[in-house]
């Protein structure tokens, strides 16, 4: 069997094993959340002060990293991912789907290769967790330039990867990438998620029984999330303890 077979089961078996874990037994858990939200958050992340994990319509990006193409490089990219609903083979609201374009450099010691990807990325959200793990897909094209070599190569890969959220505008993701293009290619990348536009409506309203204020929402975040969250701040207000500290 030759090396590029080899490459593509492990890809395509990576892909599938992610896959059942993500299914197997996610409406169980989907059910269990939804009974006691709130106690569920404060027991298993009593330590986490910031909200749990929520997927945003758009997804902004900039990463560094390591990454290997006949060498060790350095890694530097950047990247911009679109919502485009729940997962096709999923029952539930946990695994949302994203299309990514993302870009970079890695080089060193004379080797530069520039690589731009794009593909499907599906995203798990274990909610009210702050974690979330992810898998995706890429194909696009490297650039590579050294003593020996002037050329682009047609690319293709897979990543795996853990999301953290960490402050109300910033995610944090940690993944490992493998693929194919002139020679195989590794990257292992730290990559920081702004946040700077609406959430899925679906988790927006989950929000909303979470508890503005256990999630520690931003006001500029919250005139973007529509209504369900209104309501939330607009009862706050006029409750009986607000009265009392008037």
């Amino acid at each position: 069997m030759s090396f590029n077979s080899k490459l593509n089961l492990f890809l395509i078996g990576s892909l599938f094993s992610f896959s059942l874990m993500v299914m197997g037994g996610e409406s169980e858990k989907i059910n269990e959340k939804e009974g006691n939200v709130e106690d569920a958050a404060k027991n298993k992340w009593e330590w986490f002060e910031h909200k749990p994990y929520v997927p945003e319509k758009y997804d902004y990006f900039v990463e560094l990293g390591a990454m290997w193409e006949e060498r060790n490089l350095y890694w530097m990219g950047a990247g911009f991912g679109r919502h485009l609903g729940k997962c096709v083979l999923s029952r539930s609201q946990t695994c949302q789907q994203y299309w990514d374009l993302l870009g970079g450099v890695g080089g060193r010691d004379g080797l530069t290769s520039l690589l731009f990807l794009t593909g499907p990325r599906w995203q798990y959200v274990n909610y009210p967790s702050p974690l979330s793990p992810s898998v995706r897909l890429l194909a696009g094209v490297m650039n590579i330039r050294d003593d020996a070599r002037n050329k682009e190569a047609f690319a293709y890969g897979i990543g795996l990867g853990q999301t953290l959220s960490v402050h109300e505008r910033i995610d944090v993701r940690l993944e490992a990438r493998a693929g194919y293009a002139d020679h195989v290619w590794y990257q292992g990348t730290a990559a920081i998620h702004i946040k700077m536009d609406q959430w899925v409506d679906y988790f927006a309203s989950k929000l909303k029984e979470f508890g503005v204020e256990a999630v520690k929402v931003p006001g500029k975040v919250i005139e973007k999330t529509g209504s369900a969250i209104h309501e939330v701040l607009s009862k706050k207000k006029d409750s009986p303890k607000a009265e009392e500290k008037k």
